[in-house]
């Protein structure tokens, strides 16, 4: 197993086109967002572990109310660096 440390907004690529963004950090949960083709299967392994996967505990690619929650927090997030780094 690789184990990566990751700050908020920092990512990670998995092959040519799966990413893995770190939304936000709690005391005991990160919140990820990833950004997958629909042909990949994302699912939480503790549905996998515990029973059958319903179908609709499948996402396949990214999870529209995911995305767009995380696109707000990380384009806000975002637009304070760029306006930071610009200012130099």
């Amino acid at each position: 197993m690789l184990v990566l440390s990751r700050k908020v907004d920092e990512r990670i690529r998995i092959g040519k086109d799966v990413y893995i963004t770190v939304v936000r950090i709690d005391s005991d949960k990160v919140r990820i967002g990833i950004e997958a083709p629909r042909s990949v299967e994302v699912v939480r392994t503790e549905i996998i572990d515990h029973h059958e996967t319903p179908p609709t505990e499948v996402s396949h690619g990214c999870n529209p109310t995911i995305e767009r929650e995380a696109g707000d927090q990380l384009g806000h997030h975002r637009a304070n660096h760029e306006g930071a780094a610009h200012a130099d």
